[in-house]
């Protein structure tokens, strides 16, 4: 088998996709995920403790599946605006178990979408 001859170009192509796939991927640095989750704590501090219903869980991860910065973190979902899990078990997806941010009403999109 002869070896395999790339290009410049083909080589730096590569290098792209593999960065676009990284960045797509990405979550927020551990502080900044810190910080989100200070603010939803109080969030729920201010305005109580109060759970959305599984068909409002529903309607929400519906919007959440139709997002570009979802990130599939081994079978569990997590925005990758904020960090925070949205739900998924291995093997179930997106509307497999449904825990974290999704679960509370006080808790909102960082994007505004929900």
């Amino acid at each position: 088998m002869e070896p395999q001859i790339i290009t410049r170009a083909e080589r730096e192509a590569r290098k792209l996709a593999v960065q676009e796939i990284a960045a797509k991927n990405a979550l927020p640095s551990n502080w900044q995920m810190l910080k989100n989750l200070v603010q939803a704590a109080g969030d729920v501090i201010a305005n109580g403790v109060e759970s959305r219903t599984k068909k409002e869980i529903e309607v929400v991860l519906k919007i959440c599946a139709g997002c570009p910065k979802l990130v599939n973190d081994d079978g569990k979902f997590r925005c990758g605006s904020c960090g925070c899990y949205l739900g998924g078990r291995s093997g179930q997806g997106l509307m497999g178990t449904t825990f974290g941010k999704v679960s509370q009403k006080s808790w909102k999109c960082p994007l505004g979408k929900w």
